[in-house]
């Protein structure tokens, strides 16, 4: 049996009674319908972060089947482990069981074209950490035509085009201000520190919470150490 579901001016069908079950880095994910049931993998985990999982665990259908249509559309093999939607959810409740939380919720899709752009660059990046360089160009296509991607594919482009025309792209394109990825923000963050601009790279790095991220502020850091003691050396001359 199947029911309809209305999502952002258009019909989506999908299994009425389907269940799906993943994990994602600290539960194990139950999602039926609308509602998801989160186990947690590791002992006294915040009870914040059971909310924001199942929160998260309820657009995960809708997620993954904006991704399947992307790898339709473009017909390119796209991992569901990369998925994104701009999404708004409502009529949300939660409790708990049995050392789980269980939430419902209704999740509705906003500002699809958006998304959709967003989505692509997230498989841009993973394109090439696989290297199938020939993803990028219909990817790309979709992100840069959406101005609040745009910036972000940019930075992509550069990244790829290395060299000197890369750095110019670099200096004169990218808008270090305007980036939305954690992929995207690391990228730039590691073109100023080899431009030996800590301060630059720093502040674009304190709005990113990615693992790279982390260690390039630690780079950053040591970078603006040796700097300081630079300074202070030549300073010394003087007295």
């Amino acid at each position: 049996m199947f029911k309809r579901v209305a999502i952002a001016m258009m019909l989506i069908t999908v299994p009425a009674h389907a269940e799906t079950e993943y994990h994602s880095p600290y539960f194990k994910v139950i999602n039926k319908g609308n509602a998801a049931q989160v186990f947690p993998l590791k002992a006294q985990l915040p009870t914040k972060l059971w909310t924001k999982a199942c929160r998260k665990a309820l657009s995960y259908p809708l997620r993954v089947q904006k991704q399947q249509q992307l790898a339709k559309e473009l017909n390119l093999a796209l991992p569901d482990t990369i998925n994104y939607a701009t999404t708004e959810l409502t009529d949300y409740q939660e409790e708990k069981i049995e050392g789980s939380l269980r939430c419902t919720g209704k999740i509705v899709e906003t500002q699809a074209e958006l998304g959709k752009a967003r989505l692509a660059l997230m498989n841009a990046w993973w394109a090439i950490t696989q290297n199938k360089k020939s993803f990028l160009k219909p990817l790309l296509r979709i992100s840069m035509s959406i101005p609040a991607t745009k910036n972000d594919a940019i930075v992509l482009i550069a990244s790829q085009t290395g060299g000197q025309k890369g750095e110019k792209i670099f200096k004169q394109q990218v808008n270090n201000h305007h980036l939305l990825l954690n992929e995207s923000k690391a990228t730039v963050a590691k073109f100023w520190l080899e431009q030996g601009k800590h301060q630059t790279a720093s502040s674009i790095l304190a709005q990113c919470d990615s693992q790279r991220c982390y260690q390039l502020k630690h780079t950053a850091n040591k970078q603006k150490e040796l700097q300081d003691e630079k300074t202070a050396d030549n300073l010394s001359s003087y007295f």
